[in-house]
């Protein structure tokens, strides 16, 4: 059995990471890019990736990024607006049309 630790690293999630979102964030906490790799374990070139959207993070690593940054994991990912399908999700069929019956009598 692989420990929990282990692979809680390897796992993604399927809820968009907010790249401007993580970055503005992290600007309002005044913090550097290398200062904020150092207050949260996450190397240098790892937190630009995430800034520009060139990485998304793992579910550890989203946590490191929520303590060094003293928020939630839902203020670093987007939300699709209501109604809106999930990346990869089939488009919707539309209802069938409703048959009016009429009785005569």
């Amino acid at each position: 059995m692989v420990a929990d630790k282990t692979l809680s690293t390897r796992v993604r999630f399927d809820v968009p990471f907010d790249s401007a979102k993580f970055r503005a964030l992290r600007v309002a906490k005044m913090l550097t890019q290398d200062e904020f790799a150092d207050a949260s374990g996450i190397s240098r070139p790892t937190v630009a990736a995430l800034e520009t959207g060139g990485r998304s993070p793992s579910v550890e690593m989203l946590r490191r990024l929520c303590r060094a940054l003293g928020c939630d994991p839902g203020d670093l990912v987007s939300y699709p607006a209501a109604g809106t399908p999930a990346p990869g999700a089939a488009p919707r069929k539309p209802p069938p049309p409703v048959k009016r019956v009429t009785f005569s009598g």
